[in-house]
């Protein structure tokens, strides 16, 4: 048509759907579907069944990323070559579609709960090497697109969920690493044992943690290492303040001044790993727990409890009554009728703080952590998990 004197700008056939080059597009397009699908199932089986690759940093990765994105801009170079009209964005979304299946497989290896330490750390790096060769093919498109169709696709929404499978990969890390059976054994001490008063069970705890830490910054890139030691700060947070309120039998003058003390060495030592005022933010739980616990008046309680529950709106007053129970084992002037007295008025806190479901009470719904004096480690073991979800649940969930 060209060759005939026909202006190039009108020599095109129409994108619309049904006309010839539209089928063209259609068939072209759905082969390529159907080829990416073949070789992400491929690239995510053989990521996360062999052992990774290590630099020689230390860094663990696996080819996945690199091939995976090796294809897209193989086959978004082949379409841009041809049309950078109706050809080339369709090939770019089929390439967003792959990309949200890749990101969906990705997401069920790592949340199977089979994948090791190294594999984990692998998944860290693998997806932040996506996000960045994602942003790069982004950009390559932005730039091939003829104008009128730039800005169309919503090819940034696709970048983030690299960033957000990244995330979720520390998660499991930190799974892992609290689930570890050594450290829940730490655990299943604090609050109840000599070693804990002695300050070797935190100690113990704080160096298991910087194993892991030495670990991780030796096998994840180090732009990522902040975020992994803030995600093992709230985990550990959440886990100490579980053991307390599941485990703690007692709250005498030298249970509370082993509290002080293990919050002032928690803090200390995740200071030199995150920022020192995130740190504190983070630790401000246990320390409000253990102004509780050394109230010594009615008011100071209540003021207690209400920064407790703006911290964690999980902890309702039921978990509290273990805290308040231990306070009466500890033989000080503290007696059961205060420890109602106490909980009474937590509840009218709890009640104002928290949206109100219909068929709930006041005090919510909640396991009680604390049977007979003995426990079996089992049970103590499901106390603590029990304790901890009631931790880590945020005011967000409260307004579901």
């Amino acid at each position: 048509l060209c060759a005939l004197g026909l202006p190039p700008g009108r020599a095109s056939f129409p994108d619309a759907p049904g006309s010839g080059l539209g089928l063209l597009v259609e068939k072209y397009v759905g082969r390529v579907a159907a080829m990416l699908s073949t070789w992400l199932t491929n690239i995510v089986q053989t990521d996360y069944s062999e052992p990774p690759k290590v630099t020689a940093e230390g860094r663990v990765w696996t080819p996945g990323p690199v091939d995976f994105f090796r294809i897209l801009n193989e086959q978004l170079g082949v379409a841009a070559g041809v049309d950078d009209g109706p050809l080339l964005a369709a090939t770019a979304r089929a390439a967003m579609e792959a990309m949200a299946s890749y990101q969906a497989s990705q997401r069920a290896a790592v949340a199977s709960g089979r994948l090791g330490l190294d594999l984990l750390c692998a998944a860290v790096n693998n997806n932040m090497r996506c996000y960045d060769e994602s942003l790069q093919f982004a950009e390559r498109l932005q730039k091939s697109l003829e104008r009128r169709r730039r800005g169309q696709l919503d090819i940034e929404s696709a970048c983030r969920g690299f960033l957000g499978l990244a995330q979720e990969a520390v998660g499991m890390l930190m799974g892992l690493v609290f689930s570890d059976p050594g450290f829940v054994g730490l655990l299943l001490q604090l609050g109840c044992s000599t070693a804990w008063l002695a300050g070797t069970c935190t100690g113990s705890m704080l160096a298991t943690l910087e194993d892991y830490l030495v670990d991780f910054s030796a096998m994840i890139q180090p732009a990522l290492l902040p975020r992994v030691a803030e995600g093992m700060l709230e985990e550990t947070v959440a886990h100490y303040s579980g053991a307390v309120l599941a485990g703690l039998t007692l709250a005498g003058d030298d249970e509370v001044a082993a509290l002080r003390r293990d919050h002032g060495r928690i803090l200390e030592f995740f200071g030199r790993h995150v920022k020192p005022a995130k740190a504190a933010a983070a630790c401000q739980l246990i320390e409000e727990l253990t102004e509780f616990l050394g109230a010594d008046s009615l008011d100071g309680f209540v003021l207690s409890y209400g920064s407790i529950v703006s911290l964690a709106p999980g902890i309702t007053p039921t978990l509290l009554g273990g805290l308040l129970a231990a306070r009466v084992a500890a033989g000080t002037e503290f007696s059961k009728a205060d420890a109602k007295e106490v909980l009474e008025e937590c509840r009218e806190v709890y009640a104002s703080r928290q949206p109100q479901r219909p068929g709930a009470g006041p005090t919510g719904s909640s396991t009680t952590l604390r049977g007979s004096p003995v426990k079996a480690a089992g049970a103590r073991e499901a106390a603590l998990h029990a304790a901890v979800a009631a931790v880590r649940r945020r005011a967000a969930d409260q307004a579901d």
